[in-house]
């Protein structure tokens, strides 16, 4: 088939969503589809220079820039220091962005025969895409967004952090009566969803079309060297790991309070939190309160090949995300046999279990209990190596539990065209 894809973010040898779209491209076209991808143009700069040196045929490119006036839009934002004037400006962007590429879209189906458009990243649950006005069958998704903090998780968010939860808790509520988001399920062929809470969210008449479809890019075989398992000497500290964006919905303020439990138990642990984001002032600073200061290390996003060894030094990493969909630093974990410890919200609870990890329970729990059992299941694996060699194992067998390909062959073998 001829396919064209709507992949805003698309990066390769990138993580996150732009990893997700580079993945859909690459893997629809090692199954025999010619595949034509509009992308933003920021991703120009890392995508041709991959293909000089890696050429793939039957994958073409076509760039789309971000409206003029953005720039413009965040200085005012920045002035008026509201991250929430902001986060509401890129959302508005995004949709335009979405009609732009659309427009460029219709020019390219007057050239060529496409058999199906297929909107694969910038896909929340409450963004629209115009691709099914393009008369061909249109696949919408997967689509992400619908996890919800529950409420007794959110009492000691920054009060940016509540307000913003708030907000996206009233745009949900919206979808139902939205008319764009409306044209957009009508318009499709078929709705993919990355989980059960976001599917709650399409309206009743459209459920009929909508699918769960949890789908995670595998990385290349060689981009990993897996460890080899050691116990822990009793010299050594049990060394817990964090990797992803400091902001307020990815759980860090959980992660170091039940790190300061551990620490009760066994002082020399430590607690390596890499990344950046807009509340690691705050999260600092709630480590000082804490009295974490000495047994903290905060380091800025790594190249690959360094972030590899961080991997290789660690014993578990500690990721108590509020409503991610599909972190690949779990996934990457697996890959170096590191046990994940998590919450049971969005992604995280689907890709751990308990032969890799720990899946903490939130379901009508204080943030106190979930931080406690959080702090007891590094208590656990400090105290015995057996439990933490079986779980490396299991993290090893893990990756194999969700091959990409099968996603792609999934959502195509449903596809009737022509």
């Amino acid at each position: 088939m001829k396919v064209l894809l709507s992949a805003y973010e698309c990066q390769p040898n990138t993580g996150s969503e732009y990893g997700l779209g580079w993945a859909w491209a690459r893997g629809l076209v090692a199954m025999g589809h010619e595949i034509w991808v509009i992308t933003l143009s920021d991703n120009q700069a890392k995508i041709e220079p991959e293909l000089l040196r890696n050429p793939i045929s039957n994958l073409h490119f076509i760039y789309c820039k971000m409206p003029s006036w953005l720039p413009w839009g965040y200085k005012i934002a920045n002035f008026m220091r509201s991250q929430i004037a902001a986060q509401t400006l890129s959302h508005i962007a995004k949709i335009v962005w979405q009609w732009d590429a659309f427009l460029i879209a219709k020019l390219l189906t007057r050239e060529l025969k496409f058999d199906l458009v297929h909107h694969v990243t910038n896909s929340m649950v409450r963004r629209p895409s115009f691709m099914g006005f393009l008369g061909i069958p249109f696949i919408f998704g997967p689509l992400a967004g619908g996890v919800k903090t529950p409420w007794s998780l959110r009492k000691n968010y920054p009060p940016s952090g509540l307000l913003k939860d708030l907000m996206r808790d009233l745009v949900n509520a919206w979808i139902r009566f939205d008319p764009l988001m409306h044209l957009s399920f009508a318009s499709a062929l078929k709705i993919y969803c990355d989980s059960v809470e976001t599917k709650k969210l399409i309206p009743q008449v459209y459920q009929s079309k909508s699918a769960v479809l949890f789908s995670i890019p595998n990385f290349e075989p060689n981009s990993f060297a897996p460890q080899s398992f050691k116990d822990l000497a009793e010299s050594e500290s049990f060394r817990v790991l964090y990797v992803g964006r400091f902001l307020y919905w990815k759980g860090i303020h959980l992660a170091l309070k039940a790190f300061s439990q551990l620490l009760q138990n066994f002082p020399s642990a430590r607690f390596t939190l890499i990344g950046e984001g807009r509340e690691q002032a705050w999260l600092k600073k709630l480590a000082g309160q804490l009295g974490l200061d000495e047994a903290i290390e905060w380091i800025s996003w790594l190249n690959r090949k360094q972030l590899s060894s961080a991997y290789q030094q660690h014993d578990v990493l500690l990721f108590p995300s509020l409503h991610d969909t599909s972190p690949n630093v779990i996934f990457e974990s697996f890959h170096y046999g590191l046990p994940v410890v998590c919450l049971d919200l969005g992604g995280p609870g689907v890709m751990v279990d308990d032969t890799c990890g720990r899946v903490i329970r939130t379901a009508g729990l204080s943030e106190e209990v979930v931080i406690f059992t959080l702090g007891r299941a590094l208590v656990e694996l400090a105290e015995d190596s057996k439990l933490r060699h079986s779980l490396s194992q299991g993290a090893l067998a893990r990756v194999t539990k969700f091959p990409f390909q099968d996603v792609l062959k999934h959502v195509y073998s449903e596809i009737k065209v022509g």
